[in-house]
């Protein structure tokens, strides 16, 4: 009789929670706004979805647990791909998209608290001698941010950026230093922010052309920093500036505020 008793209330509680027929979940851009009409592709899946205007998006559920990639692509965002595992039992199971609208034009944007902050280029400058001298900014960076995360859009591909050898650079403002001249070392009025560390970050390719994301490895502290190329800021060649195309004389300062 007992034996019966558990049968039965095994059998109801199977009714009561029945395993879901569909998979259910939501795109929304990196700011958590739901992104509606995107088109949500599953791998296997017979369709594409579309997202509603709560960037809800539904799938019948898959046989069998396991990995499941999406992707999701609208007009005027970078399409972006999630693959979540499915658990055996996806009660409340919910894949996430998130989506990053496209910039507003090229260069370096800040991730901010609820939009973009462009990092816009600042010409450099050259001061000490013939033998030796300081490139830097001469001005206070203008876009101030919290962020971590940095959008880079860009007419060159991977390969070319990685030859372009972009650098993040902790930055020190200097009123004058010491720098080699003919007759000996002699001290030089500055007045630049220059180069000191070296920030080490990650790169990666958002799929779409020429669209990279990157991420300090390491939390910024509260300070100057600027993105260069071919290795000018921190260079005390006094002719590396010259040399340089004038679309790679700038760089693109920030500050981290707390």
């Amino acid at each position: 009789m007992m034996r019966m008793l558990t049968l039965v209330t095994a059998v109801a509680l199977a009714a009561c929670n029945p395993t879901p027929k569909t998979i259910n979940g939501k795109v929304t851009d990196i700011w958590g706004k739901p992104v509606e009409n995107a088109t949500v592709q599953l791998v296997d899946a017979a369709a594409p979805a579309t997202s509603g205007a709560d960037g809800s998006f539904s799938f019948p559920r898959p046989e069998a647990a396991g990995a499941l990639k999406f992707t999701a692509g609208k007009d005027g965002f970078i399409k972006n791909s999630s693959e979540v595992m499915m658990p055996e039992d996806t009660t409340g199971f919910s894949p996430a998209i998130k989506m990053y609208p496209i910039p507003d034009g090229m260069g370096f944007f800040a991730i901010g608290a609820s939009d973009y902050i462009p990092v816009n280029p600042v010409q450099l400058k050259t001061t000490g001698t013939d033998l030796g001298a300081y490139t830097g900014l001469p001005s206070d960076p203008e876009a101030v941010t919290a962020s971590q995360e940095f959008i880079f859009s860009s007419t060159s591909s991977a390969s070319e950026l990685s030859r372009l050898n972009l650098k993040l650079h902790r930055l020190e403002f200097k009123p004058s230093a010491t720098v080699t001249g003919v007759t000996g070392d002699q001290e030089v009025t500055l007045n630049l922010f220059v180069a000191t560390d070296a920030i080490p970050y990650d790169i990666q390719v958002l799929p779409r052309d020429n669209y990279f994301l990157i991420n300090p490895r390491d939390e910024l502290e509260s300070g100057h920093y600027a993105f260069s190329t071919q290795g000018v800021l921190g260079s005390s060649d006094p002719e590396t500036l010259a040399n340089l195309p004038v679309e790679l004389q700038v760089a693109h300062p920030f500050q981290i505020k707390r």
